[in-house]
C-alpha cells in the first residue's frame, strides 16, 4: 500500500469467503490481532467488484499520469 494510506487491516476473498483480519502487518501479527469469516456469496463478490473498481480505477490514473 502507498504511504499515503495506511491500513493494519487485511482482507482476503475466495470461493463464498470474506477474511478480514486486523493488527497485522507483512512480517508480523500483533497480540491483538483478530480475524473475521463471512461465509456469503453476495458479499465475496461484492469486495470482488470494488477491487475490479479500485484497479480499472488505477489503471486509468495510471495512463492518464504518464500522458
Amino acid at each position: 500500500m502507498p504511504e499515503k494510506y495506511p491500513t493494519s487491516v487485511g482482507i482476503e476473498i475466495f470461493g463464498d469467503r470474506t477474511v478480514l483480519l486486523s493488527n497485522i502487518g507483512f512480517s508480523h501479527i500483533d497480540e491483538h490481532a483478530s480475524l473475521t469469516v463471512v461465509i456469503n456469496q453476495q458479499i465475496a463478490d461484492a469486495f470482488r467488484t470494488w477491487f475490479q473498481l479500485m484497479w480499472d480505477v488505477s489503471e486509468e490514473n495510471e495512463t492518464t499520469l504518464s500522458v
